[in-house]
């Protein structure tokens, strides 16, 4: 029994200064100079959301983390500075994804720091963390892309903390439970999509030109986080991962610029090759499909196209066929556009945006893909969710040999009708 004693009391000393250990470590943190900016943003109290966005691998999660540590501690551990909110405090975390993107934000960040004994972590059916209690009754609520944004309301924050782009009404759904303790809103991200975000709050920031005093957006310097500027991202490595990006590729996620400004997104599309104005195929050779990207407030945006057995893509119609920018509304319902898609004959392929084809509605208790499965059109919403996939999937479709001649062995797979 003596022995047992023994080793209890040796192990709660060894947590104990394992616990040490990190809070000092905690104590330690070190920062780059645009995350400097960020927290120098974080602590005045006018500004209310504060917008980062950064290249990979240049600190933008690790930053946010610290600034939630802070706000869960009730001071910034590395310099004293208290912070508004007395612990405990609650704060929602949004992310686009539980099983990639919470988990590593916990594992990389949270664990990192706070010893998962004194951790009370709640998880998914698959493992990954929804939300953590810290161990002075603090709690991060994880929230995600794929949720109702009605299930995001109705709860009072601290703070709320944005990793990488999410859709607009998510976030104003989180933002209305900060009006109670005036919370913040620090918002961290690689460009990649969500250009509402660059409209509504980017361009607005007071720092850039903006009329919104309560806004501070800052693009960090992509090479800071290198050996050679003082980081800690060995400058081989980065040269590797940067030679194997596209061109568009190199803009987001190297210099942090956003991805929707960056002029057309292929720019290996040449008109003279890729725009025809004769099928590929006859219709006994070729299989059709239909895209859909719905809207709850603009028309739903509609691919037709069809593939070759070769295994060539044409693009050979749309709607709607006006610019779609002129739009600023639409009253059509799914039964319009049921009668549109079988005006355009069956398709085999029937594919919807992954992200608000299963997003159920608040009215009907069914997402947009339920209502036209109900309708005798089954949509595939289990679609990979990756824009950086679909940009060099594309690309490697319209690739081909510009020092060659065309011909059967040197000619692109994807083509749009005139």
């Amino acid at each position: 029994m003596e022995a047992e004693s023994l080793i209890q009391k040796l192990r709660h000393y060894e947590a104990q200064l394992e616990i040490l250990d990190k809070r000092d470590r905690l104590r330690s943190l070190s920062f780059l100079p645009s995350q400097l900016k960020l927290l120098e943003a974080y602590r005045d109290p006018k500004i209310k959301t504060v917008l980062m966005t950064a290249a990979n691998q240049v600190g933008k999660s690790f930053v946010a983390f610290a600034c939630m540590a802070a706000t869960i501690e009730g001071y910034e551990p590395w310099n004293g500075i208290p912070r508004a909110h007395k612990p405990p405090v609650k704060i929602a975390l949004h992310v686009p994804d539980y099983d990639n993107h919470a988990r590593k934000f916990v594992e990389n960040h949270v664990l990192q720091f706070y010893d998962r004994r004194l951790l009370h972590i709640d998880s998914t059916q698959q493992g990954a963390p929804r939300s953590v209690r810290f161990p002075n009754g603090s709690i991060v609520r994880i929230f995600t892309d794929d949720q109702d944004s009605m299930r995001l309301e109705g709860d009072t924050w601290h703070e709320l903390y944005v990793d990488e782009p999410a859709p607009r009404d998510h976030i104003i759904a989180l933002q209305r439970g900060l009006s109670f303790y005036s919370g913040k809103t620090i918002m961290t991200m690689t460009p990649l999509s969500e250009p509402w975000i660059f409209d509504d709050i980017y361009v607005k920031a007071l720092n850039l030109g903006g009329e919104r005093e309560d806004i501070f957006a800052i693009t960090a310097f992509p090479d800071e986080n290198l050996k050679s500027h003082g980081g800690y991202l060995p400058d081989k490595d980065v040269e590797i991962f940067r030679a194997g990006l596209s061109e568009e590729e190199r803009e987001a996620r190297v210099h942090g610029r956003w991805m929707h400004l960056l002029g057309r997104v292929y720019k290996s599309f040449d008109e003279r090759i890729h725009l025809v104005d004769h099928d590929l195929a006859e219709p006994g050779e070729r299989t059709t499909g239909v895209t859909i990207d719905p809207h709850d407030r603009l028309p739903f945006a509609i691919g037709f196209w069809y593939v070759t057995r070769a295994g060539d893509l044409l693009f050979y119609d749309e709607w709607p066929q006006e610019d779609f920018e002129e739009f600023t509304s639409c009253n059509l319902t799914i039964e319009d556009y049921c009668h549109l898609l079988n005006d355009r004959g069956s398709h085999f392929w029937k594919l919807m945006d992954p992200n608000y084809g299963p997003r159920k509605s608040v009215i009907t208790g069914l997402s947009i893909a339920e209502e036209f499965q109900l309708r005798g059109f089954a949509f595939n919403t289990q679609i990979l969710d990756d824009l950086a996939a679909g940009h060099r999937a594309v690309d490697d479709y319209l690739r081909y040999d510009k020092d060659r001649p065309l011909d059967a062995t040197n000619q692109p797979k994807l083509y749009v009708h005139r």
